[in-house]
Parts: structure tokens; sequence; C-alpha cells
């Protein structure tokens, strides 16, 4: 697994830090209300498709709750 990673992180698909620093400086500039819950960046390896599949039972624990101010679409920023 590690020598996994290892080749990974120096092929053309590792990432630039720098994608993390831009979609939270994106999320901060994002006004109140239209922030997502969760924000996926560069290769997702499927969690965009989590993340839809799960936001009914999320909306629903959400209203249980009385949060669903919290229930926003999930970001998909950009991939690199």
């Amino acid at each position: 697994m590690i020598a996994n990673f290892a080749e990974f992180y120096k092929s053309d698909d590792a990432r630039n830090p720098q994608e993390v620093a831009d979609a939270i400086s994106e999320l901060i500039v994002t006004p109140t209300g239209q922030r997502p819950l969760r924000t996926v960046v560069g290769i997702d390896y499927g969690v965009r498709r989590l993340n839809e599949r799960a936001a009914p039972f999320q909306r629903g624990l959400l209203e249980a709750l009385g949060m669903q101010q919290m229930e926003q679409p999930v970001s998909t920023a950009k991939e690199a």
C-alpha cells in the first residue's frame, strides 16, 4: 500500500496542495447559506457519487435534528 502511494505521488495524477487552499478560499468567500456541507477537491475516487447517494439520508437526518439550514448541495470543486 505504501509503495502504491509513493508511485501515485510520483505520477502526473498527484495533485498540487494549492488546489486545497484554493477550494478553502472559495468556500470562505461563498456567502453563508450557500456553502456546501462537503467539498471534493481533485480526484474523488467515487466520493462525489457516494455524496449524491447519501444526500437523501443526510437531508432526513438534518431535518430530524432541526438543522436543515446546513443542507446545501455538495460542492463539485473542479478537478485539476
